[in-house]
C-alpha cells in the first residue's frame, strides 16, 4: 500500500535540506569578503633580502602590508568587496523578511546582484593577478609574495561559487513562494 503522502518527518527534513541551500550562497559570499579584507592586514610582499645587503633602510626588509600604507589600491580591495557583502546581506534580507519575500524581488536580488557579483570577482582577481606584475618595475628590488596576497586571491575566486549557490538559493526560495502562492489559491 503505497501512498503519495509525505510523513511530517520527510516535509521537516525538506524543510531543512531547503535551509541549508538558501544560507550556504551568502555564507560563502561571507566567507570571501573575509578572506579578502582580512588580507589587508596580512603581509603582501617584500623585498628579496639577497638585494638588500648594504642597504642603509632597515624599513626595506620589512613586509608591505596594505592597511598600514592605506593607499589607492587598498581602497579598491576594499570596495570590491562591499559588493558581494552588500548582496549576501540583501539577499538574506529578502529571505528572512515576510514583507519583502516576493518572487519577482527575490529573482530580482539573485540576478542582479549575482551579475555585479560575478564581476566585481572577475576584476579582483584579474587586478590581483596583473599585481605581481606592478612589483617588478624597472629599477627597484625584486619583491617576493607573501601569504596575505594569496589569501585575498583566495576569497576573491570563493566569489564565484558563492555567487552560483546563492543564485541556486534564491531559485529555491522563488519555488517556495511559487508552491505556497498556489497552494493558497
Amino acid at each position: 500500500m503505497a501512498t503519495d503522502a509525505s510523513t511530517p518527518a520527510d516535509e521537516r527534513g525538506q524543510l531543512q535540506v531547503r535551509r541549508v541551500v538558501v544560507l550556504i550562497g551568502p555564507a560563502v559570499l561571507l566567507a570571501g569578503c573575509i578572506l579578502v579584507i582580512g588580507s589587508l592586514f596580512l603581509p603582501w610582499y617584500h623585498a628579496d633580502p639577497r638585494y638588500l645587503v648594504n642597504d642603509p633602510y632597515p624599513g626595506d626588509l620589512l613586509p608591505f602590508v596594505p592597511i598600514q600604507s592605506f593607499n589607492v589600491e587598498d581602497v579598491f580591495w576594499l570596495g570590491l568587496q562591499m559588493v558581494p557583502l552588500i548582496t549576501a546581506l540583501v539577499c538574506l534580507g529578502v529571505d528572512a523578511i515576510p514583507f519583502l519575500r516576493r518572487g519577482w524581488l527575490v529573482l530580482g536580488a539573485a540576478i542582479s546582484f549575482g551579475v555585479v557579483t560575478i564581476l566585481a570577482g572577475a576584476v579582483g582577481v584579474i587586478s590581483l593577478l596583473l599585481f605581481p606584475g606592478f612589483l617588478t618595475l624597472a629599477g627597484t628590488v625584486p619583491k617576493i609574495l607573501d601569504w596575505g596576497y594569496y589569501v585575498a586571491l583566495a576569497g576573491y575566486i570563493l566569489l564565484l561559487p558563492g555567487v552560483i549557490l546563492l543564485i541556486i538559493g534564491q531559485t529555491h526560495v522563488r519555488e517556495q513562494l511559487y508552491l505556497n502562492l498556489r497552494s493558497d489559491r
